[in-house]
């Protein structure tokens, strides 16, 4: 009975510590999701607010289990296609196909000249954000490219061994382009490769538990600060249902947790009042929230700012932790009145007995 009640005891208080731990001021905004099912138990899932995703290290709260999925953005090049040269001068097509067939153990041999001159045009107009040439054994010592109207185009040029890649300072968007390579004896050109910029996203996802409450409406919290209770990762979805989904700005939600009048974006100790922003090492955090004497609790709240003292006992109550209090007696000093006339007593006390004991001599 005793384990039982004690057994109770605990998940109670473990309870309550999760609900204190929320607040529902910390967190900006929230989402109402209603799920249209009759009759179901497990995971469903909804795409991810807009808002969520500003934030560099969301925080979220539901009172069901719930899971975030976030993919992040994928930035990359994409290989552009049908890209070909028609001739160069001293070279038949199949010496020219080499350096834009794919094969990179095939290429081109230019020798004697120090400069060669090609044209390379597609079917179709394309987006280009950069320009690769792979070569072998020798070495470029200067490239241009011109466009249709023969216009120069301006690009970042790197070099790592045989492999230089332009970087177009713009976007083109383009059929016809012109190279000029100036180099020294030998060029062997193994390809030449055209490429744009993508970027692409796949959907994040909010997954939570719905135990047979189907038609109820489900709120998600979530900002930058409060509790975060979220998991990781996708969940098995054995059907997916209708959901409608509202995100709002949650009219609760407190821009300045300490009062101290520096909102939570610009306050450099989000949770103590330091109106005066003090950051004496420049640490980007707030000297109020600093633990100087390292003994768990911050400058700000430490009554004790540069002694350790890890309990805070203060034992007259004057804001100042007896570790570094120096006064001695405190319920005498707090009542000195007392000390005078205790001394005082003492010292009549003593007067009366010396009077007492001269007489008796005599």
């Amino acid at each position: 009975m005793t384990a039982r009640y004690f057994l109770f005891l605990f998940v109670f208080l473990l309870a309550v510590n999760v609900v204190v731990a929320f607040e529902v001021s910390e967190y900006e905004y929230f989402t109402d999701v209603n799920v249209h099912c009759e009759e179901y138990k497990g995971y469903v899932r909804f795409e991810i607010p807009g808002q969520y995703l500003d934030y560099s290290s969301p925080n979220s709260f539901m009172d069901v289990e719930h899971s975030i999925e976030r993919n992040v953005e994928r930035n990359y090049y994409v290989a552009s296609k049908n890209w070909f040269v028609k001739e160069i001068s001293g070279q038949s097509v199949s010496e020219v196909e080499k350096i834009f067939d794919g094969d990179y153990n095939s290429y081109l041999v230019l020798q004697s000249d120090q400069s060669v001159e090609f044209i390379f045009e597609n079917p179709g107009l394309q987006r280009l954000d950069k320009v690769s040439i792979d070569i072998r054994d020798s070495s470029i010592k200067s490239i241009k490219v011109y466009d249709e109207s023969g216009d120069e185009l301006t690009f970042n040029q790197i070099v790592n061994n045989f492999h230089y890649e332009l970087l177009f300072e713009d976007v083109i968007n383009a059929d016809k382009l012109r190279f000029v390579l100036e180099y020294d004896d030998v060029l062997k050109i193994k390809e030449v490769s055209f490429f744009s910029y993508q970027v692409g996203s796949e959907s994040s996802f909010v997954y939570f538990y719905v135990d047979n409450k189907c038609n109820e409406k489900f709120r998600f919290y979530f900002g930058e600060y409060g509790e975060d209770n979220a998991g990781r990762g996708s969940r098995s979805l054995p059907v997916e249902f209708s959901i409608s989904v509202d995100t709002f700005k949650n009219g609760d939600y407190n821009n300045d947790f300490d009062g101290d009048s520096v909102g939570n974006d610009d306050d450099n100790c989000l949770m103590v009042a330091n109106g005066d922003q003090k950051d004496i090492n420049y640490n980007q955090r707030g000297d109020a929230c600093e633990d100087d004497d390292k003994d768990g609790t911050v400058n700000g709240l430490d009554n004790c700012v540069d002694v350790h003292n890890p309990g805070q006992l203060d034992g007259d109550g004057d804001g100042k932790g007896n570790e570094c209090d120096d006064k001695d007696g405190r319920f005498l000093e707090e009542n000195k009145f007392l000390v005078f006339m205790f001394a005082g007593i003492i010292a009549l006390v003593f007067v009366v007995l010396s009077v007492v004991l001269m007489r008796k001599k005599d």
